[in-house]
């Protein structure tokens, strides 16, 4: 199944061009298209950090970002839309209620397993040849 994002198709596109690694649109907005509702919220996974990505882009259109390499994300505010990057994460809990220990994760797979809810383990895939494929390995589709 493929689904096309109902909005900020260009910021998407942008994003997907600046880079030659895996990259997926994942989590609530995701979530949300497939209710057929706009998402302003958008969650970008990779197959790597993509720091040179955001700096890029940050650049291209003056915008700030703010870094969190403990936990592999990067969040980046334009208008009125709030961009979240990651690279594909796996993590463990030392202890109930702390934060968690993040390292790098070897495949999206591995990464949406660890997410809290099916719903938010779709992914809709930005690599040439599967533009816009649901990827939707925990069955959340059928969740919705």
């Amino acid at each position: 199944m493929k689904i096309r994002p109902l909005n900020d198709i260009e910021i998407i596109s942008e994003i997907s061009s600046l880079s030659k690694n895996e990259k997926y649109l994942v989590g609530g907005c995701v979530r949300d298209w497939l209710l057929n509702k706009q998402s302003f919220d958008l969650d970008f996974l990779f197959s790597i950090y993509p720091l040179k990505l955001i700096e890029k882009f940050s650049k291209n259109h003056n915008l700030r970002y703010t870094k969190f390499e403990r936990f592999l994300t990067i969040r980046l505010f334009m208008a009125n839309r709030r961009l979240d990057f990651a690279a594909f994460r796996k993590e463990s809990y030392p202890s109930v209620a702390s934060l968690p220990l993040v390292s790098k994760a070897d495949s999206l797979e591995e990464d949406l397993k660890r997410r809290d809810f099916s719903v938010n383990s779709i992914a809709i895939s930005l690599n040439k040849g599967n533009e816009f494929e649901v990827i939707d390995p925990y069955k959340g589709v059928a969740d919705i």
